[in-house]
């Protein structure tokens, strides 16, 4: 009786350690003494999930439990007051990582979920991307200390052109496996400018897992987007409407043309121009106030002048 009960209780205590699904097993060459983290972001902050004390074996292995892929992070604290993080796609399963202590973030390979290739992909093109950044950003400088002018204006151009060529590269990719948890996590971590229709479609591709969390955070900031436009249109309104006894329909007919087209062409463009309003208001604003105070000031000497003379000739 003793013995069943006992390897109830083993049984029991091998069920609750294995909760966690999902294992790193990782190498850092070179690291002999350190500690490695396994953390992922919860709200805005964070979290260790799991750690271990490197101490002469660059050996390790970090476990966890995953209720849907999501993006960890790994850490590496090398005692010099240095933290460096290498991110990565998980899902359920073993995936590992190796790379250098010299190199951490920049040796690094992850391999294990399908989500992890993906991204890797996309990672490994973004950094051509990122040295054509730093090619623009060297020549710019070189220009400046010239001080060249065309050359200047010409690099302008080259990097609005590369701005333009990473974004449509990052949607492409997304919208291509709109069904990945990579896609909502490129729309988020890459493309903040994004307008709502792109957000829409990249969401409208992941009807399948709309569940998970981070597709709910897509919706959650397409969402918050769509408010702040709202707002800024409705107070674009009021003030047209208020103002409209001040300049008058017909020039507010075009106008509200001009802030429409605005609106189409850029999400926050009713926000941008309402701010325009306020700064002109307020510049408009204190010249009233200086020539008033100018003409108050020059009328109250002109008045002293008058009775000055008109003393004299009564004195006289």
């Amino acid at each position: 009786m003793k013995k069943i009960i006992y390897l109830f209780i083993l049984t029991t205590i091998v069920s609750c350690g294995s909760s966690d699904n999902f294992t790193l097993q990782g190498n850092i060459k070179g690291l002999k003494k350190g500690t490695v983290y396994l953390m992922k972001f919860q709200d805005t902050l964070l979290v260790t999930l799991d750690s271990v004390v490197v101490d002469g074996d660059p050996n390790f292995t970090l476990h966890t439990n995953l209720e849907e892929p999501e993006m960890l992070f790994v850490k590496l604290d090398k005692k010099n007051n240095t933290d460096n993080y290498v991110e990565f796609f998980a899902s359920e399963g073993v995936s590992t990582l190796n790379s250098t202590l010299k190199n951490f973030i920049y040796d690094a390979e992850v391999t294990g979920s399908e989500q992890q290739k993906l991204y890797g992909e996309y990672k490994n093109m973004l950094s051509e991307y990122e040295n054509k950044n730093l090619e623009l950003t060297e020549q710019h400088l070189m220009a400046q200390i010239k001080k060249d002018t065309v050359a200047l204006d010409s690099l302008q151009g080259a990097f609005d052109k590369y701005l333009k060529s990473k974004y449509r590269y990052s949607l492409n990719y997304a919208a291509t496996h709109g069904g990945s948890e990579v896609a909502p996590y490129i729309a988020l971590a890459e493309m903040p400018n994004a307008t709502i229709k792109v957000l829409d479609t990249l969401y409208f591709l992941g009807t399948k897992n709309q569940g998970i969390q981070i597709w709910k955070t897509l919706k959650r900031r397409n969402h918050e987007k769509k408010s702040r436009i709202k707002k800024a249109r409705t107070r674009v309104r009021v003030f047209l409407h208020y103002s409209e006894n001040y300049i008058g329909k017909h020039q507010l007919k075009n106008l509200i043309q001009f802030i429409d087209l605005v609106y189409k062409c850029s999400a926050f463009g009713f926000q941008l121009i309402l701010n325009a309003f306020k700064v002109s208001f307020l510049v408009f604003g204190s010249l009233i106030v200086y020539f008033l105070n100018q003409f108050i000031k020059n009328s109250y000497c002109f008045i002293n002048d008058c009775f000055a003379l008109f003393s004299v000739f009564t004195w006289v």
